[in-house]
């Protein structure tokens, strides 16, 4: 397996790894505002979890574009 090819499948990895701890962490913030009082402000709704939501999405970027991701870090490589 040459390295660009081998970059490709760790950045898809690594992506797939990035989206499941999203996955997990919107979770437990899920969980964690079902055990919150009414009593809380808004801005506590908010915060648990919010950023496995952005984990989400940055481990489908990286999914979809590993290969782009690939080609810029090889770019002076030749096939």
């Amino acid at each position: 397996m040459k390295s660009k090819q081998l970059a490709n499948v760790l950045i898809k990895v690594l992506g797939l790894s990035v989206f499941i701890n999203g996955i997990l962490s919107l979770t437990g913030g899920l969980l964690a505002l079902s055990q919150l009082s009414r009593g809380m402000p808004w801005q506590s709704l908010v915060m648990p979890g919010s950023h496995g939501i952005f984990a989400m999405a940055i481990g489908i970027y990286l999914i979809v574009r590993s290969q782009n991701i690939t080609g810029l870090l090889f770019k002076d490589d030749e096939e």
